[in-house]
């Protein structure tokens, strides 16, 4: 199967060579007509002014023929290039310009009876011929009748030019257009050429990548240049295909990473904790300490599945929102009294600021998830002894929740990314977690038609979100 290159290239050039077949024979035939009428123009005006002079040359109903006239009838064929016959009007030649192409001088000459007929009642004669085979070959011949000063048709006057001469002239045009139409096309079609090649070159180039792609190499990116038409659009979307499947792939070999450290830290934990119980390594009084750390172990990693759990749930196409009335205030406190433990341990004060209740319209699990990830968020990036504030305000048919902790400033190039799956804005901090919980956060807001933004100002950090008020 031939490719597209040579597909466009193969097509465009039977387009340009049918045009110009079409051109050529299309100002071959009206530059013939143009000629005939050019030809016919001039030769009908020669045969009008000779026509006058034999008219104005009539004795007794005949045409007079003097030397003086016969003169004026050569110099007027050697001018116009053109041969001059005079009859009777009976047809028969009575005065000719040159005698070499006349069959016969030896008898009396006559031209056709159907030119004539045609010359006499028609007023006039133009055509291809021999005059009724008076001339030797065909010529281009004009005729017309001459009139005496009494308005009798007294003979008639054909002025006829070789058809060779014409056709010459024909040819010669032809040639020229031949020769230079050739060029342009020949330009045209390397044209073609390099214009099909720079249109499939990044296509071609994109087949390449794309074949890398298959093999795991994400790396391979398609040349860019200034180009602003289509293909260059395809190549810079490509381009930016590329960049996000390198980062989903970086993304995945992350994810398999971080699971894998997650998961074998607790159960290397749990395992050697347990095996150490079983096997009496672990003397019986300490064994309720170990096994209060296999069930924190038990819990991290619960959390974990849950994370993940919900991740897929999220993703799939058919997830849908199980909507409800709740209290979100209520449903705060209840977060705020499951991380009391952590606030504690970390000298951290809560500042609430929201009524007793206020009723918002949402997925209830979804939204404590939401919550709880922020403030344990905050909980854990706090400094030690500070305050995190929590308010929650009702503004026209919002309800605003928002959670702000005084800890160490997010650096600006990670405050776009922190809402980004598996990322973890400081990794410096041995956190829990796969670093989904803001991914999550913001992925169950937006399947709420809601959105959550973050606010840096110094060491200050603010989460907020908002969601439907209950009533509206």
């Amino acid at each position: 199967m031939k490719s597209t290159f040579y597909k466009t290239f193969i097509v465009t050039s039977l387009l340009l060579l049918f045009s110009f077949v079409i051109l050529g024979s299309s100002i071959a035939v009206f530059s013939y007509r143009f000629f005939i009428r050019e030809r016919q123009g001039s030769l009908l005006d020669t045969a009008i002014e000779i026509g006058n002079i034999a008219g104005q040359n009539v004795y007794s109903g005949n045409i007079y023929i003097s030397r003086n006239f016969e003169e004026v009838v050569r110099n007027y064929a050697r001018l116009s290039d053109t041969y001059i016959i005079i009859t009777n009007n009976l047809g028969e030649v009575i005065v000719t310009s040159d005698d070499i192409s006349i069959r016969s001088l030896s008898t009396r000459l006559y031209v056709g009876e159907e030119v004539m007929r045609q010359t006499i009642l028609n007023g006039g004669y133009n055509g291809f011929g021999t005059l009724g085979g008076l001339l030797v070959s065909e010529y281009y011949s004009v005729g017309v009748p001459v009139v005496s000063w009494s308005g009798n048709i007294v003979g008639t006057v054909f002025v006829s030019t070789t058809g060779a001469h014409l056709r010459e002239m024909i040819f010669d045009f032809i040639r020229l257009f031949v020769s230079t139409a050739a060029a342009v096309l020949l330009l045209s079609l390397a044209w073609t050429f390099i214009a099909a090649q720079r249109m499939t070159r990044p296509l071609i180039l994109m087949s390449s990548a794309a074949r890398e792609f298959a093999r795991g190499n994400f790396s391979v990116r398609v040349p860019e240049t200034d180009r602003k038409d289509e293909i260059g659009k395809l190549a810079s979307s490509f381009n930016n295909m590329a960049n996000e499947l390198q980062r989903i792939e970086e993304r995945r070999r992350e994810f398999i990473a971080n699971i894998s450290h997650e998961l074998k830290t607790p159960m290397t934990t749990i395992g050697g904790y347990v095996d150490g119980i079983l096997d009496g390594v672990i003397s019986p009084e300490k064994q309720e300490s170990y096994l209060r750390v296999v069930s924190s172990e038990v819990k991290r990693l619960n959390r974990l599945v849950s994370e993940m759990l919900e991740l897929s749930r999220l993703e799939s196409e058919e997830f849908s929102l199980n909507l409800e009335t709740f209290d979100i205030c209520e449903v705060t406190r209840i977060v705020i009294l499951g991380l009391e433990k952590k606030i504690t341990d970390r000298n951290l004060e809560v500042e609430v600021n929201f009524d007793d209740a206020m009723e918002v319209v949402a997925e209830k699990d979804s939204i404590t998830r939401v919550i709880y990830n922020l403030v344990d968020n905050a909980v854990k990036y706090a400094n030690e002894g500070t305050t995190i504030n929590i308010s929650i305000l009702r503004k026209d048919k919002k309800i605003h929740f928002s959670v702000t902790d005084i800890g160490k400033p997010i650096p600006p190039e990670e405050k776009e990314r922190i809402f980004e799956r598996f990322h973890k804005s400081d990794r410096s901090r041995k956190s829990e977690g796969l670093g989904l919980g803001l991914y999550l956060a913001k992925n169950i807001l937006r399947q709420h038609g809601e959105d959550i933004i973050c606010e840096c100002e110094g060491s200050r950090t603010t989460m907020r979100f908002t969601l439907p008020a209950a009533g509206n």
